[in-house]
């Protein structure tokens, strides 16, 4: 007898009794117990509490105890031999599923149910007549209108079809990554347990998001059970809550945790233990799903999507000729202008929006004779915006990015080294910040690759000049 021919059996009489095959932290008690393993170890290895390896433990001696035709309980002390007793009274039954017994031939796993497998699927979402729990308390009370409907089936491919446990959501300021979160939470909550929205826009400290999230998914309105615990303990139990039920989580605005000053991706000090909450949902094993909007993507979220962790990243680009919809409701003139007007706009549907009031309070609706201005007047309300995007960069990024709006002309990676006393790291470092910020757009040429900075912020700049 082996580990193996334990996990097939063990499998196959869970999947008949429950509808479900065993789960990852079934499998690891079955292994630990092979191992004569402490559940504490168990525990430690799994990243969740000892506690809640019992519980799950005592369920699958439970069901595992059905199998039994005398009526006796497996339990840990006597899995080996309770197991070992079972094979050799059902050897017809259990060669079936395992392979034959002895030197010539090797286990192998039994193929899996289609019926199962709809099962399995249909077990994702609660039931019917459980409404799910849903705290929207820091979701923005706003009407809200979402263009993207391929970029909106995308995310409920992933969050749905797909086991995907993060998904970031990037964009510009005004590229609708609210909008479309709460889009999508409109038309899947009732795939879901327990869903919650909490927005990062006062920077609170990864201990009171914690603190926030544990609350509502133990459903108390007190902390005195969980308020002395430290961060990994806090981690441990909000990976059980995800484990035991079907969330969502949704964190708006997670840039504002994220430092200013420095090239992209670096958090603000005193919140670098973020990573850790994105490194644990991704990597450990939950039926649950983070998602976060943010202006930048950290740096551990590309490390995790190179280690191959199911996690992916949606950047929300130009809206393209969709954004023709919102010139039309402004009432607009000159559509044959409407392509440039755009373009200037990276197809940002707010600043768009922006755009079209100062057309029509000071040019009378007409794009034609805006665009004749130079450089564009672009109105207090896009210019604060601009600013706060600017304000992010270090001061290396502003240097680049100054050199290139200099130039009519897109402009090389030599050209740069041509005209910078800066060292070729800190230019390939500068430019492929500049690019996670959408800043910059790159133009592929037979032989070359070109940068130039987004139409908006070299307008911007220009009329800084």
């Amino acid at each position: 007898m082996d580990l193996q021919e334990l996990l097939t059996w063990a499998d196959q009489q869970v999947l008949t009794h429950t509808g479900k095959p065993l789960d990852d932290l079934q499998k690891a008690i079955l292994r630990g117990t092979w191992e004569r393993e402490k559940y504490s170890d168990i525990a430690n290895s799994y990243h969740c509490t000892e506690v809640h390896v019992k519980k799950v433990a005592s369920q699958l001696w439970k069901t595992l105890s059905q199998s039994l035709d005398d009526g006796e309980q497996i339990n840990k002390s006597n899995l080996r031999a309770m197991f070992d007793r079972w094979r050799v009274s059902n050897l017809s039954v259990f060669s079936r599923h395992i392979g034959h017994i002895g030197n010539v031939s090797v286990c192998r796993n039994p193929s899996q149910p289609p019926e199962i497998t709809k099962q399995q699927q249909s077990d994702r979402s609660p039931s019917p007549n459980n409404k799910p729990r849903i705290d929207r308390s820091e979701a923005p009370d706003l009407e809200y209108s979402c263009d993207r409907h391929q970029e909106l089936s995308t995310l409920k491919n992933f969050l749905l079809e797909k086991p995907t446990r993060l998904i970031a959501v990037l964009g510009m300021s005004g590229m609708g990554k609210t909008a479309i979160a709460l889009q999508l939470l409109s038309e899947i909550e009732d795939k879901f347990d327990c869903i919650i929205w909490r927005s990062l826009r006062g920077v609170p400290t990864l201990e009171t998001t914690l603190k926030s999230l544990i609350q509502f998914f133990s459903n108390t309105n007190t902390d005195q059970k969980h308020k002395n615990l430290k961060e990994g303990e806090q981690l441990s139990l909000l990976i059980e809550y995800l484990r035991n039920n079907r969330c969502l989580i949704i964190l708006d605005d997670l840039h504002q945790v994220l430092e200013k000053n420095r090239l992209v991706g670096h958090y603000q000090p005193g919140y670098e233990n973020y990573r850790n909450l994105f490194q644990t949902i991704a990597e450990l094993s939950h039926q649950s799903c983070l998602i976060f909007n943010s202006w930048e993507l950290p740096l551990e979220i590309i490390d995790l999507k190179n280690k191959n962790a199911p996690i992916t990243c949606l950047q929300l680009e130009s809206l393209g000729k969709t954004a023709n919809k919102i010139l039309e409701k402004e009432d607009l003139l000159d559509q044959d202008k409407w392509s440039e007007l755009i373009k200037i706009y990276g197809g940002n549907p707010h600043w768009l929006k922006i755009a079209a009031t100062v057309i029509k309070d000071s040019f009378g609706s007409r794009v034609r004779e805006y665009l004749q201005y130079k450089p564009l007047f672009l109105g207090e309300e896009l210019t604060v915006i601009l600013k706060q995007h600017l304000s992010r960069l270090s001061e290396l990024e502003k240097q680049i990015l100054l050199q290139i709006s200099s130039q009519k002309e897109p402009v090389s990676i030599s050209w740069l080294r041509e005209n910078s006393d800066r060292s070729n790291s800190d230019i390939l470092n500068a430019i492929r910040s500049l690019g996670k910020r959408s800043l910059i757009e790159k133009i592929e040429e037979q032989n070359s690759t070109l940068f130039t900075v987004k139409p908006i912020f070299k307008e911007y700049l220009l009329e800084q000049t």
